[in-house]
């Protein structure tokens, strides 16, 4: 073989090599941030005692999300790579933002997002219009607030979270004045 020809299939093995390596950080990185970070949300625990102020970590979480998500934006990744952790990333995000009271980036989060691949997964769609129907409501757009919640409401009743229905029809009820009905 020419050297022309052995010079490129070298060439290609270490652009290959180095994708891989990229992708193994990028996995392990939202392995830690995500997976187990997410533990503590899992079990209720870590948001509920935890304040941000006091801890001074306010922006840290928001800075590697959105880290996260422009790496993913920038990079075409396989889907099925993406599916072990996207839908974590957005739940994870969404919840953030909520809790940190930036409901204008929410808002725009949903736009940036993959809705797609939130579906994978009904638990973090659930979840994911739990929070964004809240901060929808609080912006004063009820028609769409409304179609969320009962969206976010019949996924949690579907998948066995009978809590996080009843809490956001309370919710909206007392807060907006508007009954959920589904």
């Amino acid at each position: 073989m020419p050297q022309g020809i052995l010079a490129g299939m070298k060439n290609n093995r270490k652009k290959r090599k180095k994708s891989r390596l990229l992708r193994f950080v990028l996995f392990m990185l939202v392995f830690t941030v995500v997976l187990l970070g997410g533990w503590y949300f899992i079990a209720g625990r870590l948001y509920d005692k935890m304040n941000y102020q006091a801890a001074g970590e306010q922006g840290t979480a928001t800075l590697y999300y959105s880290h996260i998500l422009h790496y993913v934006e920038k990079n075409r990744l396989d889907v099925l790579f993406l599916n072990t952790f996207l839908m974590n990333v957005y739940l994870r995000y969404c919840q953030t933002l909520y809790r940190q009271n930036r409901h204008a980036e929410l808002i725009a989060l949903y736009e940036r997002i993959d809705i797609a691949m939130l579906k994978c997964n009904i638990n973090h769609l659930g979840g994911y219009l739990f929070y964004y129907s809240q901060v929808l409501a609080e912006a004063s757009r009820t028609e769409e607030a409304v179609l969320a919640a009962v969206q976010s409401c019949a996924l949690n009743d579907s998948v066995g979270l009978f809590r996080n229905a009843p809490a956001l029809r309370r919710a909206f009820l007392e807060e907006f004045s508007v009954e959920l009905k589904y």
